[in-house]
């Protein structure tokens, strides 16, 4: 289970403002002071406007957990727990436990976070952007980027005293990183999984072909072109053939690896996840893309070369328990053995 924040599932505050909002009065005092604002501090202080320096409400592996994030995750459990009570007055000891829940969710979040960061897990801003506009969409019919930009995120900055996208964007990160193991069948401490996980290797070969670079070489005279070469490339499984197209049409050949999934890293950046997927699900028997990966007039093509297993250092063996999800159980079995300091009292 991933602790995520879920900051677009509910958003009163944004029925709030856009209802106040509708008075013409209301929307010339925000005008003037949003105007103020961008004048003598810029966008970025605007957006930063009511946020101050967060204490951490704990330290795991000396990663700190702002106590703001603390304080909105004990105020969902709380109205979680509400809902069990009939919305009554949820009573001393319901409290403390969402207050040690809270403070389990986001320690298990920030090492999942950390994992998500070393598996090279990223969103692209403009991933992050269709997401939100989606979402508000679903809820609110409608997505007014005005409203968005200058309205709401200082609104929320101010009321929860952290910053919107960055926490959708790792609720992202975290469900992508999960999505990573899903099919994961073995135990996370049988030697079969240690030496898959961490032995297994790629080595690809990767062709870029650049819309406006060859049609500046005229050797081609529209994209259209250029997309029919790219999947020409993905035709042809021999490096013989390879070669040949890529002398004819000027271009050049990147080696990628070997590297195993904990190295990913190494894939260009301009990959998103699940281009990176289509990557590593190559084999010996299908060791072409099926189709180019396109990024900013720019068609990818690869080919494994090799996927094969080198020799373990260490075998890892332990009880298998394969009822449980295997994420949950690697990032709790981390967070058994993390360097843990709390600063509120949850007992």
């Amino acid at each position: 289970m991933i602790y995520l924040a879920y900051f677009t599932i509910k958003t009163p505050m944004l029925d709030l403002l856009r209802k106040h909002a509708s008075s013409w009065v209301i929307k010339v005092t925000l005008g003037a002071i949003i105007l103020t604002f961008v004048l003598f501090f810029g966008y970025a202080g605007l957006q930063n406007f009511g946020l101050s320096e967060d204490k951490p409400a704990a330290m795991v592996n000396n990663i700190p957990i702002p106590e703001s994030l603390y304080r909105f995750y004990t105020e969902r459990n709380l109205e979680s727990l509400k809902q069990s009570f009939s919305n009554q007055a949820v009573p001393d000891f319901a409290k403390k436990f969402a207050e040690s829940n809270a403070l389990r969710q986001l320690m298990f979040r920030t090492l999942a976070l950390q994992e998500a960061d070393r598996l090279g897990v990223f969103i692209p801003d403009a991933e992050l952007a269709d997401y939100i506009v989606n979402t508000q969409k679903t809820q609110q019919g409608s997505f007014d980027p005005i409203f968005y930009r200058h309205q709401y995120l200082p609104f929320f900055s101010q009321r929860y005293g952290f910053q919107y996208e960055t926490v959708v964007r790792d609720d992202l990160r975290l469900a992508l990183t999960q999505k990573l193991f899903e099919h994961a069948k073995l135990s996370l401490y049988s030697s079969e999984a240690y030496n898959s996980f961490q032995n297994e290797q790629w080595t690809f070969e990767m062709v870029e072909l650049s819309v406006p670079t060859l049609l500046e070489k005229k050797l081609v005279t529209n994209e259209s072109e250029v997309e029919a070469i790219a999947k020409l490339f993905l035709t042809q499984d021999k490096k013989q053939k390879w070669e040949d197209l890529i002398r004819h049409y000027q271009l050049t050949i990147k080696k990628i690896g070997p590297v195993s999934l904990t190295e990913r890293h190494q894939i260009p950046t301009t990959f998103s996840f699940e281009d990176q997927q289509r990557l590593f699900a190559l084999r010996k028997e299908k060791p072409l893309l099926e189709k180019p990966i396109v990024k900013e007039k720019t068609f990818c093509v690869a080919r494994l070369v090799h996927r094969e297993m080198k020799v373990p250092t260490k075998n890892i063996k332990s009880p298998a328990t394969p009822d449980v999800d295997f994420f949950e159980q690697w990032i709790s079995q981390k967070l058994a053995t993390a360097e843990v300091r709390s600063f509120v009292d949850t007992k």
